[in-house]
């Protein structure tokens, strides 16, 4: 799992590589409505690429056996009889380190609430005020007049006025704000909204949210002028907005981005090429999936190959050795793993492990005499564990140069995988 520092840098990475794009290749070259889906995707993929956790595992690697003409026995263990040196004690975790988390935790968490009450008080304020305006319905949106709306705005389906308007000023303010309704731009407002409340701390997010605000203007000025109305007169009609004011949350004649609305409506042209642009963004999308989702993961070892004949050995604290679940002694353990491997073909033989399962406190002697008893019987994996959970450590034994068979010039140890070893 990810540290929070490190996805927080994996967002702001993200965040930022995606609005990069955005700026080079699509703004002003493709549709307004490619802008306005980029930028709400850009939002939400920033966040969501870093959370994935795709495991990448990589290939197991088969190590070929090599001719084996003689080996050395195998060197016991030494059970010393010296005190051992003692455990240096645990320091427990320090208040600071404790409350650390807690207090950028809260701090966090306090952030969010605080921007989360803001955008509810501004929504509440707006039903407000449209209970106490007269409502008139228009057919694709809903009219509300009330004499305190001071610049006109649209939010979700209800286009807000002031008084003051007539005749064709009046007219063309409802075709601007009813191409807000009709592209439902609240509702993207309102979507990135939240993620940026939540991821706050994030730049990119609110330069998102800004440069979004820009394609509504711009899109619904598109309106229009499409719809036949003269550029200068619908120019004369923004002048008068500039001393306004609207919910910045809402859509409305926002004077804050007159001089770029201006030249947009002279100068934008859907250019060549919009659909490749848009699709350039595919390899961006991935490479960013390649450098914050996968994790090369190592495959969890089985708890044992059912294709592998085993025999467990387990020697308790206490010195007593079970053969798979039988008390034995130390002396019958080389003729029991001996009659297991008879039972099985010659192919199987060389494939048989021994478990050796050992307690903490098992002696060592009697884990050296197991070893021994292994490699006399000719069974030469040995898997050490602590525990049955373990996934345990596979050691090859060396055999026994004094039971080498006659032909031990072409003798060869079994195929094992280089990541037992």
């Amino acid at each position: 799992m990810k540290s929070p520092l490190l996805y927080i840098l994996e967002v702001l990475f993200c965040s930022g590589l995606l609005l990069a794009f955005y700026r080079l290749l699509l703004v002003r070259k493709v549709s307004f409505r490619a802008c306005r889906r980029y930028l709400v995707a850009a939002v939400f993929l920033s966040a969501v690429i870093p959370a994935l956790d795709i495991p990448l595992y990589p290939a197991r690697t088969v190590v070929y056996p090599l001719p084996l003409i003689a080996a050395p026995p195998a060197e016991n263990f030494v059970q010393t009889t010296g005190e051992l040196p003692a455990a240096v004690p645990v320091v427990p975790a320090g208040w600071r380190r404790i409350l650390r988390p807690v207090a950028v935790g809260g701090g966090y968490l306090t952030a969010v609430f605080l921007s989360l009450g803001f955008l509810a008080v501004r929504m509440v304020g707006i039903r407000r005020l449209r209970r106490r305006s007269r409502l008139t319905d228009c057919g694709a949106y809903t009219l509300a007049e009330h004499p305190q709306i001071a610049t006109p705005f649209s939010f979700l389906r209800t286009v807000f006025l002031g008084g003051g308007y007539e005749g064709r000023r009046r007219m063309i303010v409802l075709c601007h704000e009813a191409g807000h309704v009709r592209h439902r731009h609240s509702a993207e407002r309102i979507a990135v909204e939240l993620v940026r409340s939540l991821f706050w701390f994030n730049p990119f997010v609110w330069i998102a949210g800004r440069w979004l605000q820009e394609v509504h203007e711009w899109e619904a000025d598109r309106d229009v002028l499409d719809a036949g109305y003269d550029l200068t007169e619908y120019r004369t009609v923004i002048f008068h907005q500039l001393f306004g004011h609207n919910p910045d949350i809402a859509c409305g004649l926002n004077h804050s981005l007159t001089k770029k609305r201006f030249a947009m409506m002279t100068q934008f042209r859907k250019r060549r090429f919009a659909v490749l642009r848009l699709g350039a963004a595919i390899p961006v999308v991935a490479a960013m999936m390649m450098l914050c989702s996968f994790t090369v993961k190592t495959p969890p070892p089985a708890a044992g190959d059912p294709d592998r004949p085993t025999v467990t050995v387990h020697i308790s604290s206490g010195g007593k050795i079970l053969f798979n679940g039988r008390p034995v002694t130390v002396g019958d353990l080389e003729r029991l793993i001996a009659a297991e491997r008879e039972k099985l073909s010659e192919a199987d033989r060389a494939q048989m492990e021994v478990v050796l399962r050992a307690d903490k406190d098992a002696p060592m002697a009697d884990l050296a005499d197991v070893m021994d008893a292994s490699r006399r019987a000719h069974a030469f994996r040995l898997k050490l564990t602590a525990e049955a959970s373990d996934p345990g450590i596979v050691r090859m034994l060396p055999p026994d140069p004094l039971r080498l068979p006659a032909d031990s010039a072409d003798y060869a140890l079994p195929a094992t995988n280089r990541n037992d070893r």
